[in-house]
């Protein structure tokens, strides 16, 4: 049986001393960092476009698109802080504008789809405005469904009327 040959080796970042086999010294990525101090500096390392599982700064929440902004982006002062993202529609609609929006400023998608993100397709208001329009919309949407039923009543009791005479 070979016995493998242990090394002590001195953490560079905390000085934690611990032991190592010597093959492991050699490789190339050895660091000579213990773990924690390992991951702790990987984490520095690999944020944003230098991480491994970068795709591009994409992705989704509740149906809206996310995108990533550098923060020494012109538009990196809408990023709520510690995010790193914004909604793509407001970035979309601030290029757009060519400011910032303002946290009162909302971006709203005319046919409802919320990944649709042209700007022909996109609308600034303000919030109070917002909310009016939303509710004025839901309530046209009731008052047609609530018309349909009646007239479905209607026809029913016409229908039921005419099979009695008969």
């Amino acid at each position: 049986m070979r016995t493998l040959r242990m090394i002590k080796v001195t953490c560079p970042d905390c000085g934690k001393v611990r032991d190592r086999i010597a093959y492991q010294i050699k490789a190339p990525t050895f660091t000579g960092r213990c773990a924690s101090c390992s991951g702790k500096q990987r984490g520095k390392e690999q944020r944003g476009m230098q991480h491994p599982n970068w795709r591009g700064g994409c992705s989704r929440t509740r149906g809206y698109k996310q995108v990533y902004i550098a923060p020494n982006s012109p538009f990196s002062k809408m990023v709520p802080k510690g995010k790193g993202v914004v909604r793509e529609h407001r970035l979309i609609m601030a290029k757009y504008l060519g400011r910032c929006l303002k946290t009162n400023e909302i971006v709203h998608h005319l046919n409802g789809i919320r990944d649709d993100n042209r700007i022909e397709n996109l609308a600034l208001t303000t919030r109070k405005q917002h909310e009016h329009d939303t509710l004025q919309k839901h309530l046209k949407l009731r008052i047609r469904q609530l018309e349909e039923e009646l007239n479905y009543v209607k026809l029913t009791r016409i229908l039921h009327k005419e099979h009695q005479q008969t």
